[in-house]
C-alpha cells in the first residue's frame, strides 16, 4: 500500500469512528458540517392538582371541581370519590353531589394520560341549617266564603311575643272584629281582614272574605211524580257553590244525590231542602214533592247514569207495579238525536255528541204509567266533573317544608334534590295557576321553605300530625299558619293507614298548618304506589323519586284548593272528592323551572278536562 493510501485509510477511520461516538472533539471542535447529533430524549413528568383542595357543601349540595394535568397534552382526569356511592358521587366533568349522611368525604382526580398520578380534595359536608325564620305575619284562613251576619275564627302568627291586632280594611262597613272572631257585615260583598304584628305594626298579614246573602229558591218549587219517579233539581244560588241536599223525611220521603231526587214508591207529600255548604244556618230552600197514588206505575232498575262516554249504553230493565202485565215499549225522549233503544230495553247513546238523554219504559196494559232514566254522556279526562266551592279555606300563598325521616340510606341518593327543585320550580309555573281558578280572586304563590332531616328510624304505629311537629320542634322551626309540610318517611304507610299519599289539616303549637305524609313508595301497598310509568321527560330523577315527586303534586294542589279537610271543605266534586282524585294516573311531562317532571294532571274548571296548564 503506497503512503497516500495509507493515510487516506487512516482518516477514513478516524472519521468512522468520531460517528459511531468512540470519540468525541474537543469543546472548541466543531462538529463534521455532515453529521446530525439527535437532540436529548425528553424526561416525562405528568402532574395533576385539584381546584378547590378543601371544600364544604350541605347533604344533597352540589359542588364543581376542576383538575389541572401538566407534563402532557392529555389533561383529561378519571374522577371518583374514595368513600364509594356512600361518600356521595361525581360524573365526568367535575360536578360532585353529596351524600344524604353529614361527614367528610375525599374526591379524587386521576390523570388520564398516566392514572399513577392522581390529587385528592377534602369535602366535608354538614347537614342543612334549619330554615330561617322570616319576620312576618301569617294569617288562617287565607280566604273563606261566609252568609251575611255570620262568625268565623281567624288565627294569626307573628315575630316576637306572636301578638296581633285585627282590623277589616273596610271598616265597619266589612264587618267587625272581637280577638279573633270576625262577625259579617249585612252587606254582601268581598271584604279584606288585616292582622298586624302589635311588636312591629309595619308587619301584615290579610285575610279575604266574600260574604253571601242567604236565601234562593229550588227549580222547581213543587212537583208532582208517580211513585218512584224522579225530578232533577236545581237552585237560583250562584253556580259555584256546593250544594248539600236533604229529604225532611228522610229514607221515607224518597232519596237525593246532588240534587238528583228520586221518589218513594208510598202516595203522599215530600219536602226537599238545600242549603249552602259553607254555613248550614243559612236559610234553607225548600221545595214539596207530591207523589200521586197511582195503582199502576213504573220503575226502571237505572235511573240515573253520569259520565260515560259518547256511544256507550246500559241494559234497562222496568217493573210494572200494580199489573200482571210487566210488557212496555221503550222510547228516547230526544228521539234518533238522543241514541237508540231496541225492545228490550238495550240502549246506545249517540256516538258523535255528548248530552244528557232520556230513556222511556211505558207500560203496555196502562200507557198512562211510565218511568224516565237520564243517562248523561260526556268527552274529555274528567269528564262531567264539576268542582264546585263548599267555602272552606283555600291557601293562595304557602311556603313548603320538605322534612325526611328515616335512615339516609333507605331514600333514593336522588330524593332530596330532587325534592327540593321541584318545589322551588312550582312557583310562576303553568301547572301552579290551575288553581287560580278556585282561589277566589287572588294569584297561587307558593314558596320552599327549606328541608328538614330526622335519622332515626320511624316506629310501625305513629301519628303524622305530632311526629311533623317534634321534627320542627327538634331543628327550631316554628309552625307557620301558611306552611305546608310534605314528611317523606323510609318506612311504609303507618298502620291503619291505606293511600298511597294523603294530606289533612293539623296544629303545632296552637298554630293550624297543612300537612301531607309520604311514605316510602317501594314498601306502602307492597309497592303497588310506585308508578311504573317512565315518560322520560328531562328530569333524571330514578324511578321511586319520580313517584314521590308526583305524589307530591297531588297532594300539593289539593292542599291548596280544600285546606282544611278535616273541617270545612273547600273545592269539590260529588264522587271524586278533589281535583287531583279526578285525574290520578294521568301523567304528563311538566315544565317546572329550569327541569321537566313527570306529573299527574290536575282537574280544571275552566277547561273542563284535565290539564297540566
Amino acid at each position: 500500500m503506497s503512503s497516500e493510501s495509507l493515510r487516506r485509510a487512516l482518516c477514513a477511520v478516524a472519521a468512522i469512528s468520531f460517528a459511531c461516538g468512540q470519540a468525541a472533539p474537543q469543546p472548541t471542535d466543531p462538529p463534521p458540517p455532515d453529521v446530525q447529533i439527535p437532540p436529548p430524549a425528553p424526561s416525562i413528568d405528568v402532574s395533576i392538582s385539584l381546584s378547590p383542595a378543601r371544600a364544604q357543601t350541605a347533604t344533597s349540595g352540589q359542588l364543581s371541581f376542576s383538575a389541572s394535568v401538566t407534563g402532557t397534552t392529555d389533561t383529561g382526569a378519571i374522577w371518583s370519590v374514595a368513600e364509594g356511592a356512600a361518600g356521595g358521587n361525581i360524573d365526568g366533568k367535575g360536578l360532585y353531589t353529596a351524600p344524604l349522611t353529614a361527614g367528610t368525604y375525599h374526591v379524587i382526580a386521576n390523570a388520564h394520560a398516566d392514572p399513577t398520578r392522581s390529587a385528592t380534595a377534602e369535602v366535608a359536608v354538614t347537614a342543612p341549617l334549619p330554615p330561617t325564620q322570616e319576620q312576618v305575619v301569617t294569617i288562617s284562613p287565607q280566604s273563606l266564603l261566609i252568609q251575611t251576619g255570620g262568625e268565623a275564627v281567624f288565627l294569626a302568627g307573628a315575630p316576637g311575643t306572636g301578638l296581633v291586632d285585627f282590623t277589616v280594611l273596610e271598616g265597619a262597613d266589612g264587618g267587625s272584629f272581637s280577638g279573633g272572631l270576625y262577625v259579617a257585615p249585612s252587606n254582601p260583598g268581598t271584604y279584606h281582614l288585616v292582622a298586624a304584628s302589635r311588636d312591629d305594626p309595619r308587619l301584615t298579614a290579610t285575610a279575604t272574605v266574600i260574604v253571601r246573602s242567604p236565601g234562593g229558591t229550588l227549580i222547581p218549587s213543587s212537583t208532582i211524580v208517580a211513585p218512584g219517579g224522579t225530578v232533577q233539581f236545581s237552585s237560583s244560588r250562584p253556580p259555584d257553590e256546593t250544594l248539600s241536599w236533604d229529604v225532611v223525611e228522610s229514607g221515607a220521603g224518597g232519596t237525593i244525590d246532588d240534587g238528583f231526587f228520586q221518589a218513594p214508591t208510598t202516595a203522599g207529600t215530600y219536602h226537599v231542602w238545600a242549603y249552602p255548604s259553607f254555613d248550614r244556618s243559612i236559610t234553607r230552600m225548600t221545595a214539596e214533592v207530591t207523589v200521586r197514588p197511582d195503582p199502576v206505575y213504573v220503575t226502571v232498575n237505572m235511573p240515573h247514569t253520569t259520565s260515560v262516554r259518547p256511544g256507550w249504553g246500559a241494559a234497562y230493565r222496568a217493573t210494572v207495579h200494580g199489573s200482571s202485565d210487566q210488557r212496555v215499549t221503550w222510547s228516547i225522549v230526544e228521539g234518533a238525536a238522543g241514541g237508540t233503544i231496541d225492545a228490550d230495553g238495550l240502549y246506545s247513546s249517540p256516538r258523535d255528541h255528548a248530552g244528557a238523554f232520556h230513556v222511556v219504559a211505558t207500560s203496555v196494559a196502562v200507557p198512562s204509567a211510565s218511568a224516565t232514566a237520564t243517562y248523561e254522556t260526556c268527552i274529555g279526562d274528567g269528564c262531567g266533573h264539576h268542582f264546585r266551592d263548599a267555602g272552606g279555606a283555600v291557601l293562595p300563598a304557602s311556603v313548603l317544608y320538605a322534612l325526611f325521616w328515616g335512615d339516609p340510606v333507605a331514600f333514593p341518593a336522588d330524593l332530596k334534590a330532587g325534592i327540593e327543585s321541584m318545589l322551588r320550580g312550582l312557583d310562576g309555573s303553568a301547572y301552579l295557576a290551575i288553581a287560580d281558578q278556585y282561589m277566589r280572586g287572588a294569584k297561587t304563590i307558593t314558596r320552599f321553605g327549606g328541608s328538614l332531616e330526622d335519622h332515626s328510624t320511624p316506629p310501625d304505629s305513629y301519628d303524622v300530625g305530632p311526629e311533623i311537629c317534634r321534627i320542627l320542634d327538634a331543628n327550631g322551626v316554628a309552625p307557620r299558619t301558611d306552611g305546608q309540610y310534605f314528611l317523606y318517611t323510609s318506612a311504609g304507610m303507618t298502620s291503619g293507614g291505606s293511600a298511597c299519599a294523603w294530606h289533612m289539616n293539623t296544629t303545632c303549637q296552637e298554630i293550624p298548618i297543612q300537612i301531607s305524609f309520604m311514605p316510602n313508595p317501594e314498601i306502602t301497598d307492597a309497592g303497588a304506589c310506585n308508578a311504573p310509568d317512565d315518560l322520560h321527560c328531562s328530569s333524571s330523577a330514578s324511578k321511586t323519586t319520580r313517584t314521590w315527586q308526583n305524589y307530591t303534586a297531588h297532594e300539593l294542589m289539593e292542599t291548596i284548593t280544600d285546606a282544611h279537610p278535616g273541617e270545612q271543605r273547600a273545592w269539590t266534586a260529588p264522587w271524586i272528592d278533589e281535583i287531583g282524585d279526578a285525574c290520578a294516573g294521568r301523567l304528563s311531562c311538566v315544565p317546572l323551572g329550569a327541569d321537566t317532571y313527570q306529573l299527574q294532571s290536575e282537574y280544571s274548571n275552566a277547561a273542563g278536562s284535565c290539564a297540566t296548564h
